[in-house]
């Protein structure tokens, strides 16, 4: 399973989880699954979620589409649904999306003021994609959980040899984002 993330999110990672990020049931996707959990919120509690993709090839056209005008890694899940379900997650499918293309976790916990969940993923599950090959993820944290900034900017993210130009790519990115809308 593979995930898109922006440096900016990398960068703020803090420990050695990888957090769902706060859903926002105004302004953020009205996924279905999330709007009915949050009818049956607890008081002080927040729903967080993340999608991962099934395929590498969907994350690629992801990447190239919603993603055109962030700077951003792929990051690949070196496990199953399962093991995201043992971290107290829960599962379906991003209705953002055909279903069967993306994986909606998410979990609903006590507010937390910096916008990530308390729970998450080990960081030692992740491979990110820089220069062309993948590479642990933790390898771009220091011991004491501090990001090595200058380790990940400054590279340049996997490119789709299927792409016959990066202008379409620009295009489709731009089209999407005036739109606003995801590519399905």
């Amino acid at each position: 399973m593979f995930h898109i993330s922006t440096i900016e999110n990398l960068n703020k990672i803090e420990d050695e989880l990888f957090k769902a990020r706060r859903w926002d049931p105004i302004r953020g996707y009205p996924h279905t699954v999330l709007r009915q959990a949050s009818l049956n919120l607890q008081e002080g509690h927040s729903i967080y979620r993340f999608c991962f993709y099934v395929s590498h090839d969907r994350a690629l056209r992801s990447q190239e589409n919603d993603f055109a005008f962030s700077e951003n890694h792929m990051l690949r899940f070196n496990g199953d649904v399962g093991e995201i379900l043992s971290y107290g997650f829960n599962e379906s499918w991003d209705d953002g999306f055909n279903d069967g293309e993306v994986y909606l976790f998410w979990c609903s916990a006590p507010t937390n003021p910096t916008s990530f969940s308390e729970i998450g993923i080990p960081l030692n599950r992740f491979s990110i994609y820089i220069n062309g090959q993948w590479q642990p993820l933790e390898g771009y944290f220091s011991e004491k959980g501090e990001h090595n900034k200058g380790a990940i900017q400054n590279v340049e993210p996997p490119v789709n040899e299927g792409t016959n130009s990066s202008f379409w790519s620009w295009l489709k990115g731009w089209a999407n984002k005036a739109l606003q809308r995801t590519s399905r």
